[in-house]
């Protein structure tokens, strides 16, 4: 009959276990690291939208109210106002064409609403190919009604209270 030498597999214990051990804690170590660092990048993302995507709906309402102060717009000033005006605008809604990925519900139903409505007055600017001060009127008042519901999805994301103006 075959005996164990309990003493000869204590020591073979003693000199694996130590090495074995800091090798899965490690492993664990850099998993859970990893997954919080994939979180912390995630958010990081998140928040850069938000914030390029406050940042371009001003400069879009600022060039649309710009190129309401030029009567002609067919050429000279007026005319590179309009361009200014539609180019944010194009601009803006390439970024907000993301939000499905970053904004949370509010945010993004905001998006989804300041599209619907950008597109008609762009039409009517289109046909018309002048900006009229109701049309920016209107633009205005519809970005910063979306650029308010970015910002209260950025705070909730955030953690923070929402700003009631």
């Amino acid at each position: 009959m075959c005996e164990i030498d309990w003493r000869l597999v204590l020591e073979y214990l003693k000199v694996l276990v130590p090495p074995a051990a800091a090798v899965l804690g490690a492993v664990l170590v850099s998993r859970l690291g990893l997954a919080a660092f994939r979180r912390q990048k995630a958010f990081e993302r998140k928040v850069a939208w938000y914030e390029e995507a406050y940042r371009l709906l001003d400069r879009s309402a600022k060039a649309m109210m710009m190129a309401t102060l030029y009567p002609d717009q067919s050429h000279g000033e007026g005319e590179l106002r309009l361009g200014q005006a539609n180019e944010a605008s194009v601009k803006l809604a390439d970024h907000l064409g993301e939000s499905f990925m970053y904004a949370d519900q509010d945010a993004h139903q905001a998006v989804i609403d300041l599209t619907k409505n950008v597109l008609a007055i762009q039409k009517r600017i289109s046909d018309a190919k002048h900006i009229s001060e109701q049309d920016s009127k209107e633009y205005v008042h519809v970005v910063q009604l979306t650029s308010l519901k970015i910002a209260a999805g950025i705070r909730r994301d955030m953690g923070e209270p929402a700003l009631h103006p």
